[in-house]
């Protein structure tokens, strides 16, 4: 039996969206509220509306060529991600990395939130670059790590934005390109793991030395030359290559729908696109809530937190999307750390070479295979059957079906 008050809000609802966008040349199909995580009834009717229309507006423009350099660029933070941090295995570093990459995650996240995605996407680069370089020249262990923890912050700004800039401008049919976005974290720890293997595989001490001089042991100065290298072309293209605007819906949060217009606009110009939305249909639904105070007051500040409980299903599916990155951010750094330990006792067990040589060459080929990962990724969330649950069911499965695989004998550790 139908709950009359659900079916009073529902046909209400639905009645406001279809009233809304009838006289626009943008449709935009009505949506159930009560289905939906955010209650826009409840939150902000003029905001929803706008989004709506904006997002009509780039599932009419489509893929076009702005949007594949930002695929690619975008893949760059990921890629930076490893670039800055090749010696995972070294004590007390991987800690320096993740506490800088937490720090910049936490502050360039809001910040972005705050004052738009384009500082983080033009500026965190060239930082991790220049850290990474000076970080190369350091004297000590201490200094050494304060300059991964700095650079690694720098990283944070990329590692959390560039899935959110690039969703923004995604129309729907290539959604799948921000798990796809995956594939540059791959390639980029493949090319992290050729090199650390070219340049700490003959560049540094051997493990039984009892002497190691600097001049012994340059292969994480190397290491971090190349990479600081690597980062600083990359920070250069994203410049070049694009200007990146502030993200429309971001705009919109901001009660900016003229420039909103003109982004949208410029794209459609630049590729000769189809394109009927107007800046009249995009102001028509009035004014967002509390975007006429200032972006640093208490209440816009606020809802930067607030807004992630704002219904029952939101604030679940908040806690469940925060649980499974911490599970992942738990176990990813865990085997990350552990892997060229595990790789140099293995050598050592079935009687190769145990030298830091074979072990980073091992941790190379490692790299090498997990290429396949992210594209299998990207292809299953797009298939009928599966979608995006069940794949996140299965892969955490694999690994450890594999690992149960190999014979226990074989995993004894040299002590």
């Amino acid at each position: 039996m139908t709950d009359p008050k659900r079916q009073e809000d529902t046909e209400l609802a639905s009645a406001d969206d279809s009233n809304q966008y009838e006289s626009g040349g943008i449709t935009s199909t009505p949506v159930d509220q009560n289905e939906e995580l955010i209650d826009t009834r409840e939150i902000d009717l003029a905001l929803t509306r706008k989004m709506a229309l904006a997002n009509a507006a780039i599932n009419e423009v489509g893929m076009t060529p702005f949007h594949w350099k930002l695929f690619f660029l975008n893949g760059f933070g990921y890629g930076a991600d490893t670039f800055g941090n090749p010696s995972k295995h070294i004590t007390g570093i991987s800690m320096a990395s993740q506490v800088g990459l937490l720090v910049g995650a936490a502050v360039w996240g809001l910040s972005a939130g705050i004052v738009g995605r384009r500082l983080a996407f033009n500026s965190s680069f060239f930082i991790c670059a220049v850290f990474v370089l000076i970080a190369g020249a350091m004297p000590n262990y201490v200094s050494f790590a304060a300059m991964v923890a700095i650079y690694s912050a720098a990283d944070g700004g990329n590692y959390i934005l560039d899935t959110t800039n690039l969703i923004e401008f995604l129309p729907v049919s290539h959604l799948w390109l921000t798990t796809f976005l995956a594939l540059w974290w791959a390639v980029s720890y493949t090319i992290t793991g050729l090199l650390a293997w070219a340049f700490l595989g003959n560049y540094t001490c051997h493990s039984d030395a009892t002497i190691c001089t600097n001049r012994e042991n340059m292969g994480w100065r190397y290491l971090h030359f190349t990479c600081g290298g690597l980062i600083t072309v990359l920070a250069i293209l994203r410049i070049f290559m694009i200007r990146m605007p502030q993200t429309p819906k971001w705009l919109i949060t901001q009660n900016r729908d003229a420039e909103v217009f003109d982004i949208l606009k410029n794209i459609v110009d630049s590729y000769k696109r189809p394109f009927s939305l107007t800046l009249q249909q995009l102001e028509e639904p009035g004014h967002v809530l509390n975007a006429e105070k200032s972006v640093w007051s208490s209440v816009r500040l606020q809802k930067h937190f607030s807004g992630l409980f704002a219904t029952h299903r939101l604030a679940y599916s908040t806690y469940v999307i925060n649980l499974n990155w911490f599970l992942v951010g738990i176990v990813s750094p865990l085997y990350t750390i552990y892997l060229p330990y595990y790789l140099a006792s293995r050598g050592a067990d079935t009687g190769s070479d145990d030298s830091t040589y074979i072990t980073w060459r091992n941790y190379a080929i490692n790299q090498v295979c997990g290429l396949i990962g992210p594209i299998i990724a990207g292809g299953l969330v797009e298939t009928k059957y599966l979608g995006r649950e069940e794949p996140s069911l299965l892969a955490p499965q694999l690994p450890q079906r594999c690992n149960s695989a190999i014979p226990r004998s074989k995993l004894r550790c040299k002590m």
